[in-house]
Protein backbone atom coordinates (compact mmCIF):
# COMPACT_ATOMS: atom_id res chain seq x y z
CA UNK A 1 0.00 0.00 0.00
CA UNK A 2 0.79 3.81 -0.49
CA UNK A 3 2.97 5.04 2.93
CA UNK A 4 4.26 8.44 1.97
CA UNK A 5 1.28 10.33 -0.11
CA UNK A 6 1.22 13.78 -0.92
CA UNK A 7 -2.00 15.24 -1.64
CA UNK A 8 -2.54 18.85 -3.85
CA UNK A 9 -4.78 21.17 -2.37
CA UNK A 10 -5.42 24.43 -3.32
CA UNK A 11 -8.85 25.41 -0.82
CA UNK A 12 -11.23 23.91 -3.18
CA UNK A 13 -13.93 21.25 -2.78
CA UNK A 14 -12.12 19.22 -4.81
CA UNK A 15 -8.70 19.32 -3.31
CA UNK A 16 -11.11 18.09 -0.17
CA UNK A 17 -12.04 15.21 -1.66
CA UNK A 18 -8.73 13.85 -2.96
CA UNK A 19 -7.55 14.24 1.04
CA UNK A 20 -10.66 11.70 1.50
CA UNK A 21 -9.63 10.19 -1.39
CA UNK A 22 -5.87 9.41 -0.49
CA UNK A 23 -7.30 8.57 2.77
CA UNK A 24 -8.57 5.56 1.33
CA UNK A 25 -5.84 4.39 -0.66
CA UNK A 26 -3.49 4.80 1.93
CA UNK A 27 -1.76 2.11 4.35
CA UNK A 28 -2.11 1.98 8.15
CA UNK A 29 1.01 3.77 9.19
CA UNK A 30 1.19 6.05 5.78
CA UNK A 31 2.43 9.70 5.64
CA UNK A 32 -0.57 11.84 4.09
CA UNK A 33 1.75 15.23 3.30
CA UNK A 34 -1.01 18.01 2.29
CA UNK A 35 1.02 20.56 0.01
CA UNK A 36 -0.18 23.87 -1.28
CA UNK A 37 1.99 26.12 -4.42
CA UNK A 38 2.25 29.71 -3.67
CA UNK A 39 4.22 32.83 -4.22
CA UNK A 40 6.08 34.05 -1.79
CA UNK A 41 3.39 36.87 -0.58
CA UNK A 42 0.84 34.42 0.13
CA UNK A 43 2.86 31.63 2.37
CA UNK A 44 1.65 32.63 5.67
CA UNK A 45 -1.89 32.72 3.86
CA UNK A 46 -1.50 29.65 2.30
CA UNK A 47 -0.06 27.86 5.77
CA UNK A 48 -2.70 29.05 7.88
CA UNK A 49 -5.55 27.44 5.80
CA UNK A 50 -3.66 24.38 5.30
CA UNK A 51 -3.37 24.08 9.23
CA UNK A 52 -7.44 25.04 9.22
CA UNK A 53 -7.89 21.93 6.81
CA UNK A 54 -5.30 19.65 8.35
CA UNK A 55 -6.91 20.05 12.10
CA UNK A 56 -9.18 17.50 10.89
CA UNK A 57 -7.28 14.92 9.55
CA UNK A 58 -3.48 13.38 10.75
CA UNK A 59 -2.02 14.94 8.11
CA UNK A 60 1.34 17.37 7.58
CA UNK A 61 1.68 20.27 5.37
CA UNK A 62 4.25 21.93 3.32
CA UNK A 63 3.47 25.07 1.54
CA UNK A 64 6.24 25.10 -1.45
CA UNK A 65 7.12 27.83 -4.02
CA UNK A 66 7.23 27.12 -7.59
CA UNK A 67 6.75 28.23 -11.08
CA UNK A 68 3.41 25.95 -11.59
CA UNK A 69 1.88 23.70 -9.63
CA UNK A 70 2.86 20.42 -11.22
CA UNK A 71 6.43 21.40 -10.30
CA UNK A 72 5.80 22.06 -6.75
CA UNK A 73 3.83 18.59 -6.08
CA UNK A 74 6.62 16.96 -8.22
CA UNK A 75 9.49 18.42 -6.07
CA UNK A 76 7.67 17.97 -2.76
CA UNK A 77 6.79 14.17 -3.85
CA UNK A 78 10.60 13.42 -4.41
CA UNK A 79 11.84 15.53 -1.22
CA UNK A 80 9.72 13.13 0.53
CA UNK A 81 10.35 10.08 -1.16
CA UNK A 82 6.12 9.49 -1.84
CA UNK A 83 4.85 6.62 -3.23
CA UNK A 84 2.08 8.53 -4.50
CA UNK A 85 0.26 11.74 -5.51
CA UNK A 86 -3.21 13.03 -5.64
CA UNK A 87 -5.16 15.68 -6.69
CA UNK A 88 -8.71 16.71 -7.73
CA UNK A 89 -10.52 16.80 -10.55
CA UNK A 90 -12.25 20.14 -10.25
CA UNK A 91 -14.64 20.61 -13.48
CA UNK A 92 -14.70 23.47 -14.87
CA UNK A 93 -17.74 24.97 -16.29
CA UNK A 94 -18.24 24.77 -20.07
CA UNK A 95 -14.70 22.65 -20.58
CA UNK A 96 -15.28 19.20 -19.49
CA UNK A 97 -11.62 17.95 -21.24
CA UNK A 98 -9.66 20.10 -19.19
CA UNK A 99 -11.24 19.05 -15.67
CA UNK A 100 -8.26 16.45 -15.25
CA UNK A 101 -5.67 18.49 -16.94
CA UNK A 102 -2.94 18.64 -13.73
CA UNK A 103 -2.74 14.82 -12.87
CA UNK A 104 -2.33 14.72 -16.75
CA UNK A 105 0.51 16.99 -16.32
CA UNK A 106 2.02 15.24 -13.95
CA UNK A 107 2.44 12.00 -15.71
CA UNK A 108 5.05 13.41 -17.63
CA UNK A 109 7.96 13.73 -14.87
CA UNK A 110 6.56 12.09 -11.56
CA UNK A 111 8.40 10.31 -9.49
CA UNK A 112 5.80 7.91 -8.40
CA UNK A 113 2.54 7.00 -8.86
CA UNK A 114 -0.24 9.37 -9.66
CA UNK A 115 -4.03 9.53 -8.39
CA UNK A 116 -6.89 11.59 -9.95
CA UNK A 117 -9.55 11.55 -7.11
CA UNK A 118 -13.74 11.52 -7.91
CA UNK A 119 -15.52 14.54 -6.84
CA UNK A 120 -17.05 12.91 -4.11
CA UNK A 121 -15.76 13.02 -0.81
CA UNK A 122 -17.64 9.97 0.43
CA UNK A 123 -16.79 7.94 -2.49
CA UNK A 124 -16.09 4.30 -1.75
CA UNK A 125 -14.11 1.97 -3.74
CA UNK A 126 -15.77 -1.26 -4.14
CA UNK A 127 -14.63 -2.59 -8.11
CA UNK A 128 -11.30 -2.22 -8.98
CA UNK A 129 -10.59 -2.15 -12.82
CA UNK A 130 -7.07 -3.03 -14.27
CA UNK A 131 -5.87 -1.63 -18.15
CA UNK A 132 -3.31 -4.89 -18.75
CA UNK A 133 -1.66 -6.05 -21.30
CA UNK A 134 1.59 -8.14 -19.80
CA UNK A 135 3.97 -5.30 -19.73
CA UNK A 136 6.56 -4.48 -17.20
CA UNK A 137 4.31 -1.01 -16.51
CA UNK A 138 0.92 -3.04 -16.70
CA UNK A 139 2.51 -5.82 -13.99
CA UNK A 140 3.00 -2.62 -11.56
CA UNK A 141 -0.30 -1.75 -12.41
CA UNK A 142 -1.80 -5.23 -11.56
CA UNK A 143 0.28 -5.48 -8.34
CA UNK A 144 -0.97 -1.95 -7.05
CA UNK A 145 -4.23 -2.72 -7.90
CA UNK A 146 -4.58 -6.14 -5.84
CA UNK A 147 -3.24 -4.74 -2.81
CA UNK A 148 -5.49 -2.24 -2.77
CA UNK A 149 -8.14 -4.93 -3.75
CA UNK A 150 -6.88 -6.50 -0.58
CA UNK A 151 -7.07 -3.31 1.60
CA UNK A 152 -10.50 -2.42 0.30
CA UNK A 153 -12.25 -5.56 0.09
CA UNK A 154 -12.93 -4.93 -3.72
CA UNK A 155 -13.76 -6.53 -6.60
CA UNK A 156 -11.30 -6.72 -9.51
CA UNK A 157 -11.81 -6.85 -13.21
CA UNK A 158 -8.95 -7.21 -15.39
CA UNK A 159 -9.26 -5.27 -19.15
CA UNK A 160 -6.82 -6.17 -22.30
CA UNK A 161 -8.17 -4.28 -25.63
CA UNK A 162 -7.39 -6.71 -28.42
CA UNK A 163 -7.71 -4.51 -32.21
CA UNK A 164 -11.50 -5.74 -33.58
CA UNK A 165 -10.10 -8.30 -35.69
CA UNK A 166 -13.29 -10.05 -37.54
CA UNK A 167 -14.07 -12.15 -34.47
CA UNK A 168 -15.52 -15.10 -36.77
CA UNK A 169 -11.98 -14.74 -38.67
CA UNK A 170 -8.92 -17.01 -37.90
CA UNK A 171 -7.15 -14.09 -36.82
CA UNK A 172 -9.94 -12.59 -34.57
CA UNK A 173 -10.12 -15.80 -32.88
CA UNK A 174 -6.27 -15.91 -32.14
CA UNK A 175 -6.09 -12.85 -31.16
CA UNK A 176 -9.13 -13.27 -28.40
CA UNK A 177 -7.28 -16.63 -27.55
CA UNK A 178 -4.43 -15.04 -26.67
CA UNK A 179 -5.63 -11.92 -24.97
CA UNK A 180 -7.83 -14.64 -22.61
CA UNK A 181 -4.90 -16.49 -21.78
CA UNK A 182 -2.86 -13.12 -20.47
CA UNK A 183 -5.67 -12.46 -18.67
CA UNK A 184 -6.24 -16.13 -17.43
CA UNK A 185 -2.04 -15.94 -15.82
CA UNK A 186 -2.61 -12.45 -14.61
CA UNK A 187 -5.69 -13.58 -12.34
CA UNK A 188 -3.45 -16.29 -11.32
CA UNK A 189 -1.29 -14.32 -9.83
CA UNK A 190 -4.09 -12.82 -7.45
CA UNK A 191 -3.41 -12.95 -3.88
CA UNK A 192 -5.60 -15.00 -1.07
CA UNK A 193 -8.72 -13.29 -0.96
CA UNK A 194 -8.78 -11.83 -4.25
CA UNK A 195 -10.94 -13.23 -7.47
CA UNK A 196 -10.62 -11.67 -10.36
CA UNK A 197 -12.66 -11.52 -13.24
CA UNK A 198 -11.08 -11.12 -16.85
CA UNK A 199 -12.54 -9.56 -19.82
CA UNK A 200 -11.27 -8.92 -23.14
CA UNK A 201 -12.83 -5.57 -25.00
CA UNK A 202 -12.57 -5.32 -28.61
CA UNK A 203 -11.37 -1.49 -30.35
CA UNK A 204 -8.22 0.43 -29.91
CA UNK A 205 -7.62 1.04 -26.48
CA UNK A 206 -8.84 4.52 -25.71
CA UNK A 207 -12.29 3.91 -26.50
CA UNK A 208 -12.53 -0.04 -25.56
CA UNK A 209 -11.32 0.71 -21.97
CA UNK A 210 -13.65 3.60 -21.74
CA UNK A 211 -16.49 1.32 -23.15
CA UNK A 212 -15.58 -1.62 -21.29
CA UNK A 213 -14.53 -0.67 -17.63
CA UNK A 214 -16.89 2.95 -17.85
CA UNK A 215 -20.09 2.51 -15.20
CA UNK A 216 -18.58 -0.31 -13.94
CA UNK A 217 -15.10 0.08 -12.04
CA UNK A 218 -15.12 2.66 -9.71
CA UNK A 219 -11.27 3.28 -9.99
CA UNK A 220 -9.05 2.61 -13.51
CA UNK A 221 -5.78 1.39 -12.22
CA UNK A 222 -3.04 1.70 -15.40
CA UNK A 223 0.56 1.83 -15.79
CA UNK A 224 2.67 4.07 -17.59
CA UNK A 225 6.34 4.46 -19.12
CA UNK A 226 7.84 6.93 -16.72
CA UNK A 227 9.41 9.97 -17.44
CA UNK A 228 7.50 10.69 -20.11
CA UNK A 229 3.43 10.64 -21.91
CA UNK A 230 1.66 7.26 -21.55
CA UNK A 231 2.31 5.18 -24.14
CA UNK A 232 2.40 1.42 -24.95
CA UNK A 233 -1.24 0.14 -24.45
CA UNK A 234 -2.31 2.88 -23.25
CA UNK A 235 -0.66 5.17 -25.48
CA UNK A 236 0.06 9.14 -25.97
CA UNK A 237 -2.95 10.65 -27.48
CA UNK A 238 -4.92 7.58 -26.00
CA UNK A 239 -3.61 8.50 -22.51
CA UNK A 240 -5.91 11.52 -22.03
CA UNK A 241 -9.07 10.29 -23.78
CA UNK A 242 -8.95 7.24 -21.64
CA UNK A 243 -7.99 9.67 -18.16
CA UNK A 244 -10.40 12.32 -19.06
CA UNK A 245 -13.55 10.04 -20.60
CA UNK A 246 -13.49 7.48 -17.99
CA UNK A 247 -16.51 8.30 -15.31
CA UNK A 248 -14.37 7.07 -12.52
CA UNK A 249 -11.26 8.17 -10.40
CA UNK A 250 -7.77 7.17 -12.15
CA UNK A 251 -4.39 6.03 -10.68
CA UNK A 252 -1.31 5.40 -12.81
CA UNK A 253 1.86 3.66 -12.21
CA UNK A 254 5.00 4.68 -14.01
CA UNK A 255 7.00 2.03 -14.56
CA UNK A 256 10.53 4.24 -14.04
CA UNK A 257 9.27 5.80 -10.74
CA UNK A 258 10.23 4.13 -7.04
CA UNK A 259 7.16 2.46 -6.31
CA UNK A 260 7.74 0.65 -3.11
CA UNK A 261 4.32 0.11 -2.20
CA UNK A 262 3.89 -3.03 -4.54
CA UNK A 263 5.77 -6.07 -5.20
CA UNK A 264 5.30 -7.74 -8.86
CA UNK A 265 5.43 -11.48 -8.40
Amino acid sequence: MYRTIVIGHNGTAAADAALRFAERLAADDARLVLTRVAPASRRAAAQEELQRVASAFAVETRVIEARTAVRGLIAVAEDEHADLIVVGSDRRPGDYRAYKVLGLRLLHGAPCAVAIAPEDPEFEVRRIGVAYDGSREADLALAAAYELAQRLHAAVTLYLAVTDYDLWGPEGQRAHRDAGALLDAAAERAPAGVNPATVVVPGFASSALVKGAGGIVDLLVMGSRGQGPLQHAIGGSTSRTVTVEIDCPVLITPRGAGVRCVTVP
